[in-house]
């Protein structure tokens, strides 16, 4: 909430779904307030990028899209040096090809089992049930 009398004046928003555009509007609905006076105005909007290095006629490929691949984490520190003095160029891409067909098991989550674990320990199960069944003594037949 914004007051006239408020020393700070910084005014942070949201943006849910991220733009997809390069223009915002900024609507205001003031009622019977006084117009805000925006002076000064900034905006800041984090974007993602890649920063690599790599050989000027090396063919790249930017895999992605596996949720089952953990994320790399890398100590930039060790190579700011080298990263931030190199020969800077935009990278344009290609078009997107889909290397592998989904498969019937893509959306498992890790640890979760599947069909074939589920049979395979019921089998098992079964095994166990009956090496139990023929190891426990037979109860005596009373005979007439």
């Amino acid at each position: 909430m914004q007051k006239p009398d408020r020393k700070n004046r910084e005014f942070f928003l949201t943006l849910t779904p991220p733009p997809q555009g390069d223009t915002l509007f900024l609507e205001t609905q003031n009622g019977d307030n006084p117009p805000i006076a925006l002076e000064k105005f900034q905006l800041f909007y984090p974007a993602t990028r890649v920063l690599f290095k790599a050989r000027s006629d090396a063919e790249l490929f930017l895999y992605y899209g596996n949720p089952r691949v953990y994320a790399v984490h890398y100590d930039l520190s060790l190579v700011a040096g080298q990263l931030l003095s190199a020969d800077k160029a935009i990278a344009s891409h290609g078009t997107e090809q889909q290397l592998l067909k989904s498969s019937w098991r893509e959306h498992e989550i890790p640890g979760k089992g599947g069909v074939v674990f589920w049979g395979i320990l019921a089998l098992v199960v079964v095994v166990l049930l009956v090496i139990i069944s023929r190891l426990l003594p037979k109860s005596p037949t009373t005979g007439k």
